[in-house]
């Protein structure tokens, strides 16, 4: 009998603290009722920008003591210091707030937070009250990982293409105005060239096996299929007017894929010959490398039983001179060209150095893109800054902010910029340092400004 007394006790005693505090909550809850209330009136999304007004109504001379906006989010590219902000604390006067700093990520919300004090039955007490949530919505083109080799189409100069390979190979046509990827090709289980080609016929892409593919630039569709005659594998190739010039055992070799007509050029013996590059009068450019560095070749291939070495980098260009394979920039005209990291600039007709943009700003850079309109555009590496300069006096003429880390800038025919970018660092140092490091980067997205 003393035990049931004792539960009923305890029993009786849990009901009533469940009483009390059921009471203390639904007095809180009237209390906060008819105290504050926040109501959003407007929210204006814009390009970059969040404007948010609302309507904060307090009762009975409550007094409130804090007033801020914070922002939520849930994008898997957030970084940790990203996901839940306080971005203002203002005024308790203040109806209207513009974030001029929104993440470049899809989606974004809103609250709108008050704290109040108001006299109760034991003292002064403090309550919080928030607005409902409203939500900034962002169209973003995301990219799984960082191309190998981008090329701006040569017949529409607001297309790009971008190759990826992992263990297939990727292409994909992006449309600046549409701000879409319009075309892709993937090929399974083939050990392809990670460089590609164009004409203003075609796109090209190769095999190590020699297999060239020649791709209709607007739609992938297949033109032809050609195989060069290979002894050891196809270590780099470039398109001469008619024929693919090609490094095979480290020879230099051609084959004409209209007549199929091949061989070698001069019987010449090319050191890993990584690039060609065909300019006017019968002339070619061609990068080379033996470790730890790349260097240039002009020559007059007028005769190919015959050809000239007409000019080549002297050595302070080679000497570190990242001209790597897959991060050169022509001009529209191919006059000159830019490497990657110190920004020289070399011309084609000489291959005499005519700036060194590095010394310029004092920052290394990642690729440069060459608008029509007069400026050159350089990604500074680790930073969140494209930097500008006039193509003729290479001094710079403006930076640019950007949200995302910036790795290529893409220009459109009207000197529209947009940048290929990633949500955190990337640094570039060489090619066998940077370009394996490339293929493992993700988290990529195509920014618009």
């Amino acid at each position: 009998m003393q035990y049931s007394k004792l539960y009923n006790q305890l029993f009786l005693g849990l009901l009533l603290s469940l009483f009390i505090g059921c009471s203390d909550s639904n007095e809180n809850d009237v209390l906060i009722e008819n105290s504050v209330s926040i109501e959003i009136v407007s929210f204006i999304p814009s390009k970059n920008e969040v404007e948010i007004s609302w309507n904060l109504k307090r009762y009975n001379g409550v007094i409130v003591t804090d007033l801020f906006i914070s922002r939520f989010i849930n994008d898997e590219d957030a970084d940790n210091t990203n996901r839940q902000q306080i971005v203002a604390n203002l005024p308790s006067n203040e109806t209207t707030f513009i974030d001029k700093d929104v993440p470049y990520l899809e989606n974004i919300k809103y609250v709108v937070k008050a704290r109040f004090q108001v006299d109760g039955k034991d003292g002064v007490e403090f309550f919080d009250i928030q607005s409902e949530e409203v939500v900034f919505e962002r169209n973003i083109i995301k990219i799984s990982r960082i191309p190998d080799h981008i090329i701006q189409d040569q017949n529409d100069a607001n297309s790009y293409h971008f190759l990826t390979q992992s263990l297939s190979l990727n292409l994909s046509r992006y449309n600046m105005i549409n701000n879409q990827f319009e075309a892709n090709k993937t090929y399974e289980n083939a050990h392809f060239n990670d460089k590609l080609m164009t004409n203003e016929q075609a796109v090209f892409i190769g095999t190590k096996n020699g297999l060239i593919y020649s791709l209709n630039p607007v739609d992938y569709s297949e033109n032809f299929t050609f195989s060069v005659p290979i002894e050891d594998e196809l270590k780099s190739f470039g398109i001469v007017n008619d024929e693919i010039h090609y490094n095979d055992s480290d020879n230099w070799k051609y084959s004409n894929y209209l007549t199929n007509e091949s061989g070698r050029v001069n019987d010449s013996f090319v050191i890993n010959f990584v690039h060609t590059t065909n300019l006017e009068s019968n002339k070619a450019l061609l990068i080379m490398y033996n470790y730890p560095n790349f260097w240039g070749n002009i020559y007059d291939i007028s005769n190919y039983n015959n050809i000239d070495l007409l000019h080549n980098t002297d050595f302070d260009v080679n000497f570190g001179s990242r001209l790597d394979k897959g991060i050169l920039h022509f001009k529209r005209d191919k006059t000159e060209f830019i490497s990657t990291i110190f920004g020289r600039v070399i011309s084609t007709d000489d291959l005499s150095l005519k700036a060194e943009l590095k010394y310029n700003t004092g920052v290394n850079y990642l690729y440069f893109n060459y608008g029509n309109n007069g400026k050159i555009y350089g990604a500074v590496q680790n930073e969140k800054l494209i930097h500008v300069f006039d193509d003729k006096s290479y001094e710079l003429i403006e930076t640019i902010k950007t949200k995302l880390y910036p790795i290529y800038p893409l220009i459109s025919e009207n000197g529209e910029l947009q940048s290929l970018g990633r949500y955190s660092r990337v640094e570039y140092w060489d090619y066998f340092d940077g370009f394996g490091l490339f293929n493992s980067i993700s988290n990529c997205a195509i920014e618009t400004f």
